[in-house]
């Protein structure tokens, strides 16, 4: 049960933290166009599209509050979703990893990304002990 409650509670911060950055660093984002809006959003360096990470991150940040509700009111048959929110984190981090250690200004992202890649493993055994 202590196991749980720490799961759920890494799940919660995880899930606030990326909603919070990601929604703070939307307009602040140099390395990004938004004067065409933000389904037009691109990155500047290479003309990708961007709103599609956007939203990633987004709904990998609801996917972990969701998941850490769900520890906390023990709703056992909805647990994959644990599981599925812990792999989108492992994905979005690893992910952002190659971005992060692209450009050495960028190392300190690094920090809470290499976080995100160990909690999205050690999440899914915290609810296993």
């Amino acid at each position: 049960m202590f196991a749980d409650l720490i799961a759920s509670f890494l799940l919660l911060i995880l899930g606030t933290g990326i909603l919070i950055i990601w929604l703070a660093d939307i307009n602040n984002n140099p390395e990004v166009d938004l004067s065409q809006g933000f389904f037009k959003a691109r990155e500047k360096d290479s003309n990708n599209i961007f709103w599609f990470h956007i939203a990633a991150e987004l709904i990998t940040g609801v996917l972990l509050i969701s998941g850490g509700m769900i520890i906390l009111l023990n709703e056992r048959e909805l647990f994959f979703l644990v599981y599925f929110s812990s792999g989108a984190l492992f994905y979005t981090s690893l992910s952002s990893l190659g971005w992060a250690l692209a450009d050495r200004k960028r190392y300190p992202y690094a920090i809470p990304m290499l976080g995100g890649l160990f909690f999205s493993v050690i999440i899914p055994v915290l609810i296993n002990l």
